[in-house]
């Protein structure tokens, strides 16, 4: 197992060969070492790499490794096995996929006054998913900004990481304006 016959030292190749004995003969047998290829390779190219392939003599024990781009990590190989890096023994030709999976990051949210209003959009989201954050005002608020000054509202941001989004509101400012109809009889004071 893991080698294969390459020739008699007379330069025959054929393994099994009929001979026509004739006096005194010797007769060697030459073996090599099976070459197997091993393949590695990842799921979702857009998530990750595998590295550590190649073509290697029977027996040869190496290394791979599963190596996740950012936004992802590792979570197994195709036969299950979630050692990262992994040895294996090379035995025959073997493909290994490495399968990647997005990460869950949380957006949490929360208003400077409970009192002026809400926001809603917070909860986990995988990588690069789309959260869209809303702040309502109660009556007699508005909504002013975000903690990081964006005054769109509903907001739409790009999830890479925890973050934490602070809904910013104030009270409701009013001009009134008084007058009196007839100033020569009296005029208007605002109390």
């Amino acid at each position: 197992t893991g080698y294969h016959f390459v020739r008699w030292n007379d330069g025959d190749t054929n393994a099994t060969r009929t001979i026509s004995v004739s006096g005194n003969a010797n007769y060697i047998a030459t073996f090599a070492i099976n070459p197997y290829t091993v393949t590695v390779s990842a799921n979702d190219n857009t998530m990750g790499t595998a590295i550590g392939g190649g073509t290697y003599n029977y027996g040869t024990i190496i290394s791979i490794t599963a190596i996740a781009n950012t936004g992802y990590h590792f979570v197994q190989w195709n036969d299950g096995n979630t050692d990262n890096p992994r040895n294996i023994v090379v035995t025959e030709d073997i493909t290994y996929t490495a399968e990647f999976a997005a990460n869950t990051y949380t957006v949490s949210t929360k208003v400077n006054d409970d009192a002026m209003g809400s926001v809603s959009g917070a909860g986990p989201y995988l990588y690069t998913a789309e959260a869209t954050l809303t702040a309502t005002a109660n009556p007699f608020y508005r909504f002013v900004q975000w903690s990081d000054g964006i005054t769109d509202n509903p907001r739409v941001v790009m999830v890479e990481k925890d973050s934490l989004f602070t809904a910013e509101f104030e009270i409701e400012t009013f001009n009134v304006v008084a007058a009196s109809g007839e100033p020569d009889r009296g005029r208007v004071k605002v109390i």
